[in-house]
């Protein structure tokens, strides 16, 4: 875990510090996913995964690398808000401030996903 918390930490703080443009969350995976194979045995891998939101767009934007599908859960309160930020340190949850047409929560599975972070160099996300 220590690996790709320096990984992402180093790979999110080289481009501030070069004033690069913020790499995709594809292409952070990629790099991180590089480190990981170099720096772990073989038999090891990470499931892994990492999201962007954006508040002002409203765009939820992220990666998932072989790990549980995470729910996107749209509140319709913000007491129904904050309850479900409090379920999801718990939970592979992840929460936004949005209701459905109905005016009801409504959960979403983000499925769409990756291989593994650490079994093989080339894999794109």
């Amino acid at each position: 875990m220590s690996n790709v918390q320096a990984a992402l930490r180093s790979q999110t703080l080289a481009h501030r510090a070069r004033a690069k443009p913020m790499l995709s969350l594809a292409e952070l995976v990629s790099n991180i996913n590089v480190l990981i194979c170099r720096s772990t045995g073989p038999a090891t891998y990470v499931t892994f995964f990492y999201a962007q939101f954006d508040e002002q767009t409203q765009q939820l934007t992220y990666v998932n690398a072989g790990h549980n599908p995470p729910l996107l859960l749209h509140a319709t309160e913000p007491e129904l808000h904050y309850q479900a930020e409090a379920r999801a340190a718990l939970k592979n949850v992840f929460v936004a401030g949005r209701p459905n047409n109905n005016g009801e929560s409504e959960a979403i599975k983000l499925s769409v996903g990756g291989p593994v972070l650490g079994v093989f160099e080339g894999c794109r996300y």
